[in-house]
């Protein structure tokens, strides 16, 4: 299909390249008086894996056109072109956090980015108060406004590679639940069937991160075996099996017997959303034992209750996904499932 006169062009490069389609755009006819032929100037828009995605942007720029002349294209030009397809690939809890983010780099959204190197982008990060954390999310802002601009040919080099982030969190004071709380725990599964006294004692004899627990997929479940299957995690050692406690068995196989998409769900047969779980559920469950914890104190008790039994340290991290530490301890790397299991099961509140 031919593109209307003054629209721009789409094309696709020679070669083998990861984003062969180039997107141009006249932005002025050049005479040249020698020869009295008059020239197109073309400005490249940006390079894109699939002609749908080049036509689109093609059409976006169109549709709300920016100055293409590098010199002039500012941090904020470029915030403004990488958020608009970023925000609608990411989690909302994720966006709201680069929105803050972005708001300490507005020093510097006026200014050219050709012209910010990495003393301006340093001193955002070191005039910042807010923890590393927040830190991070600036940097990752600056890396997807660089990355934009390099694209698009704005710039040649990403400074924001070169920024240090230093990490000074305070150290978060977790409380292992007691005794007694979970024996509430399992009353309030025995007298009210409550979903997130379940959830909360799978992974009070589990060991497992919330989120692990909540978006594993059904097939990652054996009972037969009694394991469950973590095959994606934040680092290498988080990906592992985990046995099956026995105290928690019928739990997980109720669960199971559902047969949905995800391991985890609710009465209804819905997926337990992690924002909607600490939300409402957890903080009722809280009010009804009558305590105020943390979800990852959840981890916290299973890992201090190990010890406080002597169960084997490099049994127990290979259970909750730590990394081993010495050469001696990944000697244990190719343990038999059946002593984990075995392992797991001398823990008990």
């Amino acid at each position: 299909m031919r593109l209307p006169n003054g629209y721009g062009s789409v094309k696709k490069l020679s070669g083998k390249r990861r984003r062969p389609w180039i997107v141009e755009k006249t932005i002025c006819w050049e005479t040249n008086f020698k020869t009295g032929k008059i020239k197109q100037k073309k400005q490249i828009i940006g390079y894109f894996a699939t002609k749908k995605d080049a036509l689109e942007a093609l059409a976006a720029f169109n549709t709300n056109p920016y100055d293409l002349t590098n010199d002039t294209i500012t941090l904020e030009d470029c915030y403004n072109k990488w958020s608009d397809r970023k925000y609608e690939k990411i989690a909302d809890k994720t966006v709201t956090s680069y929105k803050a983010a972005w708001k300490h780099l507005l020093p510097l959204a006026n200014v050219p980015i050709k012209q910010i190197k990495t003393d301006a982008l340093q001193q955002i990060i070191d005039t910042c108060k807010r923890s590393s954390a927040t830190q991070l999310n600036i940097k990752c802002v600056m890396n997807g406004c660089f990355e934009y601009a390099m694209q698009n040919d704005i710039i040649d080099r990403n400074y924001s590679h070169f920024v240090k982030v230093e990490y000074t969190e305070a150290v978060i004071n977790r409380i292992p639940y007691s005794h007694e709380e979970i024996n509430k725990l399992w009353e309030l599964v025995r007298t009210d069937n409550l979903l997130s006294a379940k959830i909360l004692l799978i992974l009070l004899y589990t060991g497992m991160r919330v989120n692990e627990l909540l978006k594993m997929p059904h097939e990652c479940c054996d009972l037969r075996e009694r394991f469950l299957n973590i095959k994606h995690s934040k680092t290498k050692a988080g990906v592992r099996m985990v046995p099956i406690h026995d105290s928690i068995f019928p739990l997980i196989k109720e669960f199971y017997d559902k047969n949905k998409p995800t391991l985890i769900v609710n009465d209804t047969g819905a997926i337990v959303r992690y924002n909607n779980f600490v939300a409402r559920d957890y903080k009722k469950l809280n009010e009804l034992i009558k305590t105020e914890h943390h979800l990852h104190d959840t981890r916290h008790t299973f890992i201090s209750q190990a010890k406080e039994l002597n169960l084997d340290s490099v049994y127990i991290k290979k259970i909750v996904g730590h990394e081993l530490d010495s050469v001696t301890e990944k000697v244990y790397t190719h343990v038999p499932f059946a002593t984990l299991r075995s392992e797991i099961n001398k823990l008990h509140y």
